[in-house]
């Protein structure tokens, strides 16, 4: 028989349009909203996990976690996850802001924001529901309970304890975001960068800093943000350590 290939499409478009439906994918993977056929086709579903959720660290606590990206098929929702991966958009927007368009087929898009910052922007406004607000620390994750069967759209939500590791990750991420985001809402952004810093004081109380990489990374962007001298003096503490030539060689936080 002939043998035959995949059809395929030649453009000068095939590559972008490929790009822009990957950045697309985790718009079909938001939480607590509606997902019309309009814009997400076989995706679309209704509003899901609007209920107010459980602590598990005290479950007679309830607290409003609408929102963020699905991380799985249980629909879990996970912080220290959520916060890598924004950065990770963040981080390539910053290596080719002119990459990302403001017409991948969102519901922010034509306004004016690089849809790329609009889709970041939606799981930053779910990460600073899930951000402690006495002490500054993130939640770990939002996680769907699946025990009593039924629809997974509507099963209840258990939040975990804060996590160490989630919040000096959002810290970084934050202060990333407000950097970015200060052209076209320093207000959001404003709002952004004092959570921040509310997770690097949260991070700083409970842990050493200068054994932590994560923090490293966490106080470049807060000091590229706000120039404060507390910031930098992290970083110097780093930069005076014999083995940082090696750290930036190995450690993916210190490098980045």
């Amino acid at each position: 028989s002939p043998e035959f290939s995949y059809s395929f499409s030649i453009s000068e478009n095939t590559i972008s349009d490929l790009f822009n439906e990957a950045c697309k994918k985790f718009y079909y993977n938001r939480c607590g909203i509606a997902l019309s056929e309009n814009y997400a086709g076989d995706n679309a579903h209704s509003a899901c996990h609007t209920v107010a959720a459980k602590l598990q660290e005290d479950e007679s606590i309830l607290i409003d976690v609408t929102g963020g990206w699905h991380m799985d098929e249980q629909a879990d929702r996970d912080t220290n996850v959520g916060s890598k991966i924004a950065e990770n958009f963040l981080l390539a927007y910053e290596m080719d802001e002119e990459a990302f368009t403001d017409d991948t087929g969102i519901p922010e898009s034509g306004n004016e924001i690089p849809d790329i910052l609009d889709e970041v922007r939606y799981e930053v406004e779910w990460l600073l529901k899930m951000q402690d607000e006495k002490n500054g620390g993130e939640y770990g994750a939002a996680i769907t309970d699946t025990s009593k069967g039924g629809d997974i759209f509507t099963y209840p939500v258990v939040v975990t304890p804060v996590s160490m590791e989630a919040t000096i990750n959002f810290a970084a991420m934050m202060a990333r975001f407000s950097y970015f985001y200060q052209q076209y809402d320093p207000e959001f952004a404003t709002v952004c960068l004092r959570a921040a810093d509310k997770a690097w004081n949260c991070y700083r109380v409970n842990q050493n800093m200068e054994d932590s990489s994560a923090a490293f990374k966490a106080a470049a962007q807060l000091y590229r943000a706000t120039g404060n001298q507390d910031y930098e003096a992290v970083l110097n503490s780093f930069f005076l350590r014999k083995d940082f030539d090696e750290l930036f060689n190995t450690d993916e936080d210190v490098f980045i």
